[in-house]
Order: structure tokens, then sequence, then C-alpha cells
């Protein structure tokens, strides 16, 4: 009961930290990307994408993955957005099987759409094994939702003619991982 507690009240402090300021210019994530936020374990990175865990886990596995460069969010990606999402998907399967998760059929990958997003830099949610994501997490992150897009569903946005990413298809270079990982 009282580490519960603790464990909500840590998390809320925490998601203070997580909120952008838009009077300073501040973003957490850029932050993050950049490595200059001590309490972020990054759990692999690229010279354009960067993983960690997010601080407020809606499945055993949650990872975020957001580009280095601020990008507000997914409505604002275009076609030549293409390589950075499949990039992030890759990084998001790179860090799952890391952290000794490969059953990819069991997985959920996508973004919140605005205004349900709660740092507005464009990342990309990995949850893994969906079939145990927590209650609140699974509304929130419904493939059917309007709120929220798969990689799959982004991709056919933004190139409607082509089929570029599955799960386990291999598109897109393989991320750099922290020493002492393997893939």
């Amino acid at each position: 009961m009282l580490r519960n507690l603790l464990l909500r009240t840590y998390r809320r402090l925490r998601r203070v930290r997580m909120e952008s300021d838009h009077t300073t210019g501040f973003c957490i994530f850029c932050s993050i990307a950049s490595g200059s936020d001590p309490f972020t374990e990054i759990l692999c990175q690229d010279e354009e994408v960067v993983c960690f865990r997010d601080i407020d886990p809606a499945a055993p596995h949650h990872y975020l993955v957001v580009p280095h460069a601020h990008i507000t969010d997914c409505t604002v990606l275009r076609p030549e957005h293409t390589p950075l999402v499949v990039r992030m998907a890759n990084m998001g399967l790179a860090a799952l099987e890391a952290n000794g998760f490969t059953d990819f059929t069991n997985i959920r990958l996508g973004f919140h759409v605005p205004p349900r997003i709660s740092v507005p830099h464009l990342h990309l949610h990995v949850l893994a094994p969906q079939t145990h994501m927590y209650d609140d997490a699974i509304y929130r992150c419904l493939a059917t939702s309007h709120w929220f897009l798969t990689v799959e569903q982004l991709l056919r946005k933004l190139n409607p003619k082509d089929v570029l990413w599955s799960p386990g298809n291999g598109v897109g270079p393989s991320p750099k991982l922290p020493a002492g990982q393997n893939r």
C-alpha cells in the first residue's frame, strides 16, 4: 500500500518534469535525446533517434522512441519523413529484443494524435506484450481509435500506395545499442 502511494507520487512528480514549457522553449524529450537529462537511461540510439523507458508504463515493456530533431507530433509529418518513422519503429523493435522480448506478434507500436499527447515532441510508443497492457492504457492505445495511429496506419497516411514496414521485415538500418547489449 505504502509502496503504491510512493510510486504514484513519484510518477506525478516525474510527469511534471515531463511537460514541455512553451514559454521558455524547453522540451524534455529534446533534453533526453541530447543526453543531458540525468534521470533517463538511454536503451539504444543512433544519429537520428533515441529510445528510453516511459516513466508511466502502460505495459511490462513500454518504451518511447523520439527523434533528435524537434518535430511536434505525427500530424506534421510528410512523405519525406517515412524513413524516420521506419527508423523509429525498428529502434523500438531493437529495444524490445535487447530487453528479452521477441514475440513481435504481441506488440503495439504507435503515435498519439493531438490533443492526446503529453509532450509536444514526436514520440513512438512501444508496448509489449499488448495482451498484458494495463487497463487504462488499452483505451488510450486502441488501434481503432482516432487518437492513436499505429506505425502501419501512419505509413499508409504518408504513402498511401506503398506498404513499407511491418514488424520483422528488416526494413531500415540497425540501431546502435549501448555497450554490453547484444542484438
